[in-house]
């Protein structure tokens, strides 16, 4: 998964406007207590990151 993918998707679940915000401000214990931001930026592997927010948005398995 690329970046650009993992954007389009957060988007689409938590909408454009919130998507920066949620990605900065909600820490997640499976990214080693970072923002999705933060992981980003540190270049921890994307895929990763969707499946902690994936799974921190408590989203359906379709959504994986």
């Amino acid at each position: 998964m690329r970046e650009a993918e993992y954007w389009v998707r957060l988007r689409r679940h938590v909408g454009d406007s919130y998507a920066s915000l949620w990605a900065e401000s909600v820490v997640h214990t499976g990214l080693g207590d970072r923002t999705a931001a933060q992981a980003l930026a540190a270049g921890m592997d994307v895929r990763r990151i969707w499946l902690a927010t994936w799974s921190n948005l408590e989203l359906p398995d379709s959504a994986k």
